[in-house]
C-alpha cells in the first residue's frame, strides 16, 4: 500500500460515523511520526461532533491539524464523547481553544484539567451552578466566557488567571465578586450584564487596563470610589441598576468613548461629567433629571444624548454648548419649545421629540441645516412653519398623532425627503407642491380627512413646474413605494394614483370606495393592495395584469365574484375575503384559479 493510500485511508477512519474508527484513527496517530507528518504544516484542529444515533457516536468533518501547536475542538454531545477522551488528551498535549457553549452541562468535566495550556475557553449556554476551584489553574487562559448559566458565585483561585484579558459571566445569578478579582490585572474586557450584583468591591479599581466594562442589569445602588482608577475605560454600561449618584472619582474616566447610565435613579450629574472629552455617546434615559451640568463645553467629542423619559419640562439651554452633536434624542418628556440657543446645534442629523407636548412647531428647527431625520410624532402641533423647508437634508419627518390641518407650499423643498408620517392628523387636503417631492418612497396618510388626493387647480399648479412630456402632477413621485390611505374619505379611486408605477405597497381600507379603476392594473410592482371595508361590488378585469402581488386583502365589501384575470396572479400568497357576499360555487372558483394562495372567506 503506497503512502498516498494510507493517507486517504487514515482521514476516512478519522471522518467515519463510526466511534470505534475514529478511536482506532486516534490511536494509530498517536505517537506514530508515519501518520504525524500528514497532520503537520497547518494551525487549527476543529472537530465537530454531532448526534449520537442508535448507540454510535457520530462524527462528522474531522480534521486534525498540526497537533503540536495551535488547537482549536468544538465538542458537541461531549457526554458521548468522553470514552474517546484518554486519546484526545494523548494527542492533543498543546490544546489552545476548546468550545464547549450549549451542551447541557451542569459541572465543568473533569478532562478539561488535562488541557492546562487552554488560552480561550467558552462555556456559554450551559447548566453550571459552580465552577471548580481549580479554575486558576488555567493560568494560560486569555479569554474565558461561561455566560447564560447559573451561576451564584466564582471561586477565589479565579485571581490566578494572570493572563485573562476577556471574562464573559452575563446572565447568571452572582450577588457578589471576590477580592481577588483585583487580581486580574490584564483583563480588558468584562461583562457583568444579567446578575444581581448588589455592589462592588474595591479591588475593582485595581483592573487599571479594563477598557469595555458591562454592570447592565444589576442591583448596583452605589459605586466603588476609586471606579476612577480604571484609566483605560473607554466604554461604561452601568445601565438598569439602582444608582442614585455617581462617585466624584468618575471625573478620572478621561478615556471613556461611551457612558450608558440609562434606567437608574439619577437626579443630578455631577459637575465635572461635562468635562469628559472623549465622551462620544451618552445614555440617560429613564431616570429623573432635574438638570444638567452647567458646563458642558468641554464636551467637544459628544455626538450622541440620549435624555428619553426624564420628566423634562424645558429644554436646557446648555445643550447648545455640544455643537458636534449629531444624534439627540428628547422622546418622552413633558417639553413645549425649544429654545432659540439650539440653532448652535449645526452638525445635528437625528432630533427626536416624539412623545412631548409641544404645540407650536419650534422656530429654531428651520435653522438645523444638517438635520437628516426629524421626529415629532405624538405632540399637539396644528401647524408647520414656511421655515420648515429651509431643511435641504431631511430623509424622514415624523408628524403623526398631531392636529395638522394643512401643510405649507415649501414642504416640497425638502428635496432629499424619502419617508413622511403624517398618520392621525386632521388633513383636508395636500399643497399644490407635494408632487415635486422626488425622492419620497414612503408617504403615510392613514387616519385623516382626505376626500380628495389634490384638488384639480392643485394639479395645474404642479404641472405648471414640468415639462409637457411630464405634465401630471404626480411627474416627480416616482420613487414612491408606500402610499398608505386608509381611513380616510375617498369615494372614488384618486387616478393619479395609477401614475406612481413603482408603488409596492397601497393601502385604501376603510374609505367609501365603491369599484377600483382599470388603470390600477398600471401599478406592475405592487405587492400588497389592501382595499378592505370600502362598498366594492366588483373588481376590474386589470387586476390580474398586478403579476407581482403577493397580498390582495378585500374583506368586508360587497363583491359577489372576481374577474377571470385573477388567477394571473401567480405569486399571490394570500387573498382576504371574509365578510363578502361570496356564494359557495364562486369560492370554488376562486381557489380553483388560485391553487397555490392561501384563501379565507371567514
Amino acid at each position: 500500500m503506497n503512502a498516498e493510500t494510507q493517507k486517504e485511508n487514515f482521514l476516512r477512519l478519522l471522518s467515519s460515523p463510526d466511534e470505534a474508527n475514529v478511536a482506532l484513527a486516534l490511536t494509530i496517530a498517536s505517537g506514530n511520526p508515519a501518520f504525524e507528518k500528514y497532520l503537520e504544516g497547518c494551525k487549527v484542529i476543529n472537530a465537530f461532533f454531532g448526534d449520537r444515533v442508535s448507540g454510535e457516536l457520530k462524527a462528522e468533518n474531522i480534521m486534525f491539524w498540526n497537533l503540536r501547536e495551535m488547537f482549536i475542538i468544538d465538542l458537541y454531545e461531549p457526554k458521548h464523547l468522553i470514552r474517546s477522551i484518554p486519546d484526545l488528551i494523548n494527542l492533543l498535549p498543546h490544546l489552545k481553544i476548546l468550545n464547549c457553549s450549549e451542551r447541557h452541562y451542569t459541572q465543568i468535566p473533569i478532562y478539561i484539567d488535562h488541557f492546562t495550556q487552554l488560552q480561550i475557553l467558552n462555556f456559554d449556554w450551559n447548566q453550571l451552578k459552580t465552577l471548580p476551584d481549580n479554575i486558576g489553574q488555567f493560568t494560560q487562559l486569555q479569554e474565558l466566557s461561561v455566560s447564560h448559566n447559573q451561576l451564584e458565585s466564582v471561586p477565589d483561585s479565579f485571581g490566578e488567571l494572570g493572563r485573562l484579558q476577556a471574562l464573559g459571566l452575563s446572565y447568571n445569578q452572582l450577588e457578589s465578586l471576590p477580592d481577588s478579582f483585583g487580581q486580574l490585572r490584564q483583563l480588558q474586557a468584562l461583562d457583568l450584564s444579567y446578575n444581581q450584583l448588589k455592589s462592588l468591591s474595591d479591588s475593582f479599581g485595581q483592573l487599571r487596563q479594563l477598557q469595555a466594562l458591562d454592570l447592565s442589569y444589576n442591583q448596583l445602588e452605589s459605586l466603588p470610589d476609586n471606579l476612577g482608577q480604571l484609566s483605560q475605560l473607554q466604554k461604561l454600561n452601568l445601565s438598569d441598576n439602582h444608582l442614585n449618584i455617581l462617585p466624584a472619582s468618575t471625573a478620572q474616566l478621561t478615556q471613556v468613548k461611551e457612558l450608558n447610565l440609562e434606567n437608574n435613579s439619577l437626579t443630578c450629574l455631577p459637575d465635572h461629567l461635562g468635562k469628559l472629552s472623549r465622551l462620544e455617546a451618552l445614555f440617560l434615559r429613564g431616570n429623573c433629571l432635574k438638570a444638567l451640568p452647567d458646563d458642558l463645553s468641554g464636551l467637544g467629542q459628544l455626538q450622541k444624548l440620549d435624555l428619553v423619559a426624564n420628566n423634562l419640562k424645558i429644554a436646557w439651554e446648555n445643550i447648545s454648548q455640544i455643537t458636534h452633536l449629531k444624534t439627540l434624542n428628547l422622546q418622552k418628556n413633558s417639553l413645549k419649545n425649544l429654545p432659540q440657543s439650539w440653532e448652535k446645534l449645526q452638525h445635528l442629523q437625528t432630533l427626536d421629540l416624539k412623545d412631548n407636548q409641544i404645540r407650536s412647531f419650534p422656530a429654531v428647527i428651520g435653522q438645523l441645516s444638517q438635520l437628516e431625520v426629524l421626529r415629532l410624532s405624538n405632540n399637539q402641533i396644528s401647524t408647520l412653519p414656511e421655515n420648515i423647508g429651509q431643511l435641504k437634508n431631511l430623509k424622514a419627518l415624523h408628524l403623526k398623532k398631531n392636529r395638522l390641518t394643512t401643510l405649507p407650499q415649501s414642504i416640497s423643498h425638502l428635496e432629499q425627503l424619502e419617508e413622511l408620517e403624517l398618520f392621525f392628523n386632521q388633513l383636508t387636503s395636500l399643497p399644490a407642491s407635494f408632487g415635486q417631492l422626488n425622492k419620497l418612497k414612503s408617504l403615510d396618510l392613514r387616519w385623516n380627512c382626505l376626500s380628495t388626493f389634490l384638488e384639480q387647480s392643485t394639479q395645474a399648479a404642479a404641472a405648471q413646474a414640468l415639462p409637457t412630456e411630464e405634465n401630471h402632477w404626480t411627474g416627480h413621485l416616482n420613487e414612491l413605494e408606500s402610499l398608505l390611505l386608509s381611513y380616510n374619505q375617498f369615494a372614488t379611486f384618486p387616478e393619479q394614483i395609477a401614475q406612481l408605477t413603482q408603488l409596492k405597497e397601497l393601502g385604501l381600507s376603510s374609505n367609501q370606495l365603491t369599484t377600483l379603476p382599470e388603470s390600477i392594473g398600471q401599478l406592475k410592482q405592487l405587492e400588497f393592495l389592501g382595499v378592505t371595508e370600502n362598498q366594492l361590488k366588483t373588481l376590474p378585469e386589470s387586476i390580474g395584469q398586478l403579476t407581482q402581488l403577493r397580498q390582495l386583502k378585500l374583506n368586508n365589501n360587497q363583491l359577489t365574484t372576481l374577474p377571470e384575470s385573477i388567477g394571473n396572479l401567480v405569486d399571490l400568497q394570500i387573498l382576504e375575503l371574509g365578510h363578502n357576499p361570496i356564494s359557495t360555487d364562486e369560492r370554488k372558483r376562486i381557489k380553483a384559479l388560485l391553487p397555490n394562495c392561501r384563501v379565507w372567506f371567514m
